[in-house]
């Protein structure tokens, strides 16, 4: 089923086979992201592993139009014992000798070119059929660039452009946005994009994600594949990354506030994202890193919170960029990063522990060093916050830790926020990729950061580690918990004492199974308290308590719809107009007065 641009699912029935687990795969995928493999490198690396899991073959390549001989010449050379390249258009899906070529096969790879056609041309076809009949069988289905494009629950189809990234940043329903769901769905639950970091896709795979929740209630993993690199994936969803390059998983969490809405900048903060190079391992179920190569390096504990200068800073300055505490050079060459010849420098200090990246999304003949010179920056700075302003963002760093986001000059595009605080483990590739290299590529990974995508009228806080809407806005400080995390409150939605639709205050970073309650006042406060700070004054009122629920270190949370809670007139007080200031609190019988405590969070009941 082709989706349409703009699709709304509201009714709750409708979403309920969406949600329905998919069965089981039985066979194995591997994902690749674009480039010419040799059977050397990083391509024994990935076309051994599909020769190994495939028994050697026999291999189809299948493509729409020609033939790809260098990548039949690195399937033979690696054992393969036959590989057939097959031309499959609109005139021949339905065959049934195309059928009985590709069913043969233990190994079917599909080539790159336009994913667009793969949908329109092998779509309910006999072709469509055998690839899943092989993959069913237990054989391997790989692909690169579009064969990759076209693995995932979703696709995006390419079926009227290809959308950038800036173009996405600023307008979540583009009409270069298309989707597919109906097509292979080899990867449960993902939807994936290709040459990533080389294109600075980044931003335009949180917005596909985005999508997917706000039009059919998904919560997919987005899969970003850097180019000369595959995420290869076993039967039971475990799956492992090889490759020059880096894997980017990015999904939403307990703290993800969104606001997608035609032609307006796209507002979908606290995703998780991680970024895996060679030798890591990832299970697609449980969404987590489950091991780490030999060569990452765990992250220290997380230093001092980062501090600003009260500076302004343009997207349209590429000189801004050095008003980090470190900065990026690439010597005005384009493929520095692929090459290995990015300079990380020290920067001007006005922000100190961030690196900043000007002018991001203005070409893709810049978007490589652009978007992944900074994730350089933080591989090597553990912590640090990385700030992607593309033309016509213009925001203000405050010595009170925010950096806050101005109206635009000219067409807005969101403003994206890669906070590495609190990641786990960073690590380098060592693959030297052309013989004009002066380096290693200069592709890393980062497990565990968070991605936030902004816009004007709101600010990220650098100590808290999180947004701030509109309307919400954080004050005071939490107590960090026994697990090493403090609570923070978030906020999503639009308050109000008559409307229906929720205002949802949460508490994310919380000690999992724990029971919490939140309270508020109708003032702030700063009074010591069970080891931390009050940050709310009398006369204070409490909510139900929950419990946090979650089972790994800090991933309790908590949610109430504030206005249901407004509407059901338990408290008189709160009428349009009162500002409310809550905290919420939860036991933590090992810290001290035995209690955990967020940060404070103000707003005012609306109409």
């Amino acid at each position: 089923m082709r989706i349409p641009s703009a699709t709304l699912l509201t009714v709750f029935s409708a979403l309920l086979p969406l949600l329905a687990p998919p069965a089981a795969a039985q066979g194995y995928v591997c994902a690749e992201g674009g480039g010419s493999p040799t059977a050397t490198g990083w391509g024994t690396q990935v076309f051994g592993w599909m020769l190994a899991r495939g028994n050697n073959g026999p291999v189809v390549i299948l493509g729409v139009a020609g033939a790809d001989l260098n990548v039949a010449s690195v399937f033979t050379s690696l054992g393969a014992s036959s590989v057939t390249n097959l031309a499959v258009d609109a005139s021949n899906a339905n065959d049934p000798g195309v059928y009985a070529a590709i069913t043969a096969a233990k190994i079917v790879w599909m080539r790159g070119g336009n994913q667009a056609n793969y949908v329109n041309f092998w779509n309910n076809t006999l072709t469509e059929q055998a690839i899943r009949d092989v993959w069913q069988a237990g054989g391997v289905i790989g692909g690169t660039s579009a064969g990759c494009a076209v693995l995932g629950d979703w696709i995006y189809d390419s079926n009227v452009g290809s959308v950038l990234s800036r173009e996405a940043l600023r307008d979540p329903y583009h009409p270069f946005i298309s989707f597919t769901d109906d097509f292979l769905n080899l990867l449960p639950g993902t939807i994936t994009d290709t040459h990533f970091t080389e294109r600075g896709r980044l931003g335009r795979l949180a917005v596909f994600v985005a999508r997917a929740w706000q039009d059919a209630g998904l919560d997919l993993l987005g899969i970003g594949v850097d180019d000369r690199t595959a995420l290869c994936v076993y039967p039971d969803g475990t799956a492992e990354v090889l490759g020059e390059g880096a894997v980017t998983l990015v999904s939403r969490s307990a703290a993800t506030q969104h606001e997608i809405a035609p032609g307006q900048v796209p507002v979908f903060t606290g995703l998780v994202h991680h970024q895996l190079s060679e030798g890591y391992t990832y299970d697609l179920n449980t969404r987590s890193v489950t091991s780490r190569p030999p060569s990452a390096v765990l992250s220290p504990p997380p230093g001092p919170d980062p501090q600003f200068a009260e500076v302004a800073l343009s997207g349209d300055d590429l000189g801004d960029a050095a008003r980090g505490d470190v900065q990026v050079l690439d010597g005005g060459d384009s493929s520095a990063l692929f090459y290995g010849s990015l300079q990380v420098v020290d920067g001007t200090n006005e922000l100190l522990r961030t690196v900043v990246s000007t002018q991001t999304f203005v070409s893709t003949t810049w978007d490589e060093n652009r978007v992944g010179g900074p994730q350089y920056a933080l591989a090597l700075n553990p912590h640090f916050l990385a700030l992607y302003l593309d033309t016509g963002v213009r925001v203000q760093a405050t010595a009170a830790g925010q950096v806050r986001i101005d109206p635009a000059v000219g067409t807005e595009a969101a403003t994206v926020v890669l906070d590495s605080h609190g990641m786990l483990s960073s690590a380098f590739s060592s693959y030297v990729s052309s013989g004009a290299s002066v380096g290693p590529r200069q592709s890393v990974a980062l497990e565990n950061a968070r991605l936030h995508l902004l816009r004007s009228g709101m600010a990220y806080d650098v100590e808290l580690h999180r947004p701030l809407d509109e309307q919400g806005a954080s004050f005071c400080v939490g107590k960090p918990n026994t697990q090493g995390c403090t609570a923070s409150v978030t906020l999503s939605g639009t308050s109000s004492a008559t409307l229906a639709a929720p205002f949802t205050i949460g508490a994310v970073d919380v000690l999992p199974a724990a029971n919490g309650i939140l309270f508020y006042g109708y003032g702030a406060g700063s009074a010591p308290f069970l080891g931390g700070t009050l940050c709310v004054s009398g006369p204070i009122r409490r909510t139900p308590g929950q419990n946090s629920g979650g089972a790994a270190p800090c991933s309790g949370s908590y949610a109430l719809d504030f206005n249901a809670y407004v509407q059901s007139g338990i408290d008189p007080a709160l009428v349009p107009g009162q500002a409310v200031y809550a905290q919420y609190w939860y036991r933590d019988p090992l810290g001290t007065g035995g209690s955990g405590l967020s940060n404070g969070a103000a707003f005012t009941v609306g109409p």
